[in-house]
């Protein structure tokens, strides 16, 4: 990805997931096999029992079907809950995690029910909102805290929405929550993120293992990071191509040496090679177009220094960043300059003869 969020802590639509953690503690040190409203924290029961067929069946089916379970299996489920939501680690190729398929039919089933009703219903309930704050609400606060987060960072194509519209950007469970229980309401799993990335590309994608394996595990970034090392992430063209066409020609994606299995990640999930070609075979000749017209200013200034030209364009198109896309124009510019002769001859000859 091309930079880190901010985590937004302490915000109040976190308690769900507060309140589920707290009842997996009870349930493993609960000695009766008997579901009791006893498990459940005061103002959790008080949700639960507000939303009876959404909620407190489905953690009442979870309970029974765990109690079924022999000990070990039991101890599993403890221990794959913290591991689950131990995002980061995951992510860095660091622990076990559990997933339905990993779960006996019984205990699999009431699981999966439990946490697709705890994001899809739960933490959209007027009683639930009401009290906690909703996830707009915290969309809202969370662009705040990323004021530089304008474009999505898994693709720096799309604008991210702000605190300022009326809708938010979707939040991706970045552990796809069909794959792995017991995080379906941990924000720190819930991920802004374009529809492009998220709809088209994503998707239901396993991040943590290629082509769904697990003997393919893989490091991936974390976009929440809290000790983060600096993302450095170089687009180089790579071909003999003429300038006018574009044709054929292909890109490196380049970064950190102790990233290069996050970067190999983040281009297969997100298909980042073939999306940026695309952008560059688009847009190469408006790019050329406008390169032509700067320097063309730049020749009315009366200044012939090329290489200050060079420098100017380059140093504009960096403070950029990801503004219109012009980390990728900074790239092609940077490709077409590695014949710097030509590159000059072509652009003052197309402005000498007067066709521009």
């Amino acid at each position: 990805m091309l930079y880190y969020y901010k985590y937004l802590d302490h915000h109040r639509i976190q308690t769900l997931h507060q309140f589920i953690e707290d009842f997996f503690e009870q349930m493993h040190i609960y000695n009766k096999k008997q579901f009791s409203p006893e498990l459940l924290n005061q103002d959790f029961k008080s949700i639960a029992d507000a939303y009876k067929n959404a909620l407190l069946t489905h953690l009442q089916e979870v309970f029974e079907e765990y109690k079924k379970l022999e000990t070990d299996e039991q101890d599993k489920i403890h221990k794959g809950f913290k591991t689950n939501n131990d995002i980061q680690k995951l992510c860095k190729g660091e622990g076990d995690p559990l997933r339905y398929e990993d779960l006996s039919p019984g205990i699999s089933t009431a699981l999966k029910k439990l946490f697709y009703n705890l994001y899809e219903q739960i933490l959209k309930r007027k009683k639930y909102c009401d009290r906690y704050g909703n996830q707009k609400e915290h969309f809202e606060e969370f662009c705040k805290l990323n004021k530089e987060a304008m474009v999505c960072p898994f693709c720096g194509l799309i604008d991210l929405p702000s605190e300022y519209d009326s809708f938010r950007a979707d939040y991706d469970h970045f552990l796809a929550k069909g794959i792995y229980p017991f995080n379906s309401v941990n924000f720190r799993n819930l991920v802004p993120m374009c529809s492009i990335c998220n709809s088209k590309f994503k998707k239901q994608k396993n991040i943590l293992y290629r082509e769904n394996k697990k003997e393919n595990r893989r490091k991936v970034f974390y976009p929440y990071d809290v000790n983060p090392s600096e993302i450095s992430i170089e687009i180089i063209i790579d071909k003999d191509i003429d300038i006018e066409t574009g044709e054929d020609y292909k890109i490196e994606i380049n970064g950190a040496a102790d990233t290069r299995e996050e970067i190999n990640t983040w281009d297969e999930i997100f298909e980042i090679k073939e999306r940026y070609l695309a952008i560059i075979k688009k847009r190469s000749n408006w790019w050329i177009e406008l390169f032509k017209f700067e320097y063309k200013k730049w020749r009315k200034k009366g200044d012939n220094d090329f290489n200050e030209f060079i420098d100017e364009t380059l140093e504009i198109l960096a403070f950029k960043k990801f503004q219109d896309k012009a980390f990728l124009q900074r790239s092609y510019f940077q490709y077409l300059i590695t014949d710097q002769e030509e590159f000059k001859n072509n652009l003052e000859e197309t402005i000498d003869s007067g066709v521009f």
